[in-house]
């Protein structure tokens, strides 16, 4: 940990994720996730580590940390995962200027300065690290990903696509599965909404009076049931149900609507999945943590860690007590 004087107080962006892996045949199979994870957790350090490409410069990856999440009480979260990646330039020692007055110009910044050689290795690199939680949640395992300009969730999941190939390798089994992921975004659901380009489906979730009239007329037995039903919305193939998700997020904010939730899956007009839900466009996406003011490095992942497990467990609150017999 840093000396006291070197620490600052710094917001951290968390970016939310929603991951789903495939067999070949359409099977989902999220557990494959996790085991190559706990693979890579067994390798030497070489053996995981990969490469990737950002504006033109070749940097390495690897994951440098895999473990249970462990909260502090009250907060519990089964089954959470903490990963630490370590990332950075390969081939990467600059020479250490000292500047011997203010330069006023970059020509002049290079012509006053005195070059001391780096110490460094080459193939060191500068390191950086970003942390993740990941849970399994129903159908998905959801992500939270302290956000990094220098590498992406999508890089993340690229790492891991690799070392499900080598994963599949030595078991010796059949390499055919797919890796997909969508954001989920923090916002203004309805301008979110707006700005998608295609909407594929959507889960409705309405007050479970409608049963008491109509045909069904089940008002006898309204006290079974859960508060909520969800209503499974797909489009047709090449159709866009957009316009019918703005009708249903008009009845949301209407007052005393029956409408208690939305989610809907759809497309940005770059292409990128997306998922937008009325609550989680509501979460929180900054933490305040302690970093070195020097190293811009977080002091206590730990401490991290814990605040990343409260946005997830206020995330995922309510699909936890929907899950319970």
């Amino acid at each position: 940990m840093a000396s006291g004087q070197n620490v600052e107080i710094s917001s951290k962006k968390i970016q939310y994720f929603a991951l789903q892996v495939h067999s070949g045949d359409g099977v989902l199979v999220n557990n494959v996730f996790f085991d190559v994870l706990q693979y890579l957790s067994g390798l030497p350090e070489d053996n995981r580590t990969s490469s990737y490409t950002l504006s033109n410069l070749d940097r390495k990856c690897l994951m440098t940390a895999y473990s249970h999440f462990i909260g502090v009480a009250p907060l519990d979260l089964k089954d959470a995962k903490e990963i630490t990646m370590t990332f950075g330039r390969t081939n990467f020692a600059p020479p250490i200027r000292t500047f011997n007055e203010q330069p006023v110009t970059k020509l002049a910044k290079n012509l006053h300065a005195s070059v001391t050689p780096n110490t460094k290795k080459a193939n060191q690199g500068e390191e950086e690290k970003t942390h993740i939680l990941v849970k399994g949640v129903e159908d998905e395992i959801i992500a939270l990903f302290e956000a990094n300009k220098n590498f992406s969730f999508g890089g993340f999941v690229k790492y891991i696509k690799e070392f499900i190939k080598v994963y599949c390798a030595q078991k010796s089994i059949r390499d055919d599965f797919k890796v997909d992921y969508k954001i989920i975004p923090v916002g203004d659901f309805f301008e979110l909404l707006n700005s998608m380009d295609r909407v594929k489906a959507a889960n409705i979730y309405v007050d479970k009076k409608i049963l008491g009239d109509g045909e069904l007329s089940l008002t006898n037995f309204l006290d079974t049931f859960k508060e909520s039903l969800v209503l499974n919305v797909s489009a047709k193939r090449q159709k866009n149900i957009k316009d019918a998700m703005q009708e249903i997020a008009v009845k949301f904010r209407a007052k005393g609507t029956i409408v208690k939730k939305i989610r809907v899956e759809g497309f940005q007009p770059e292409g990128a999945p997306i998922i937008l839900d009325t609550e989680s466009c509501q979460k929180k996406d900054i933490v305040e943590v302690e970093i070195d003011s020097r190293t811009r490095a977080v002091t206590a992942p730990k401490d991290l860690f814990q605040a990343m497990g409260q946005l997830l467990k206020a995330l995922i609150g309510e699909e936890d007590e929907a899950s319970k017999p």
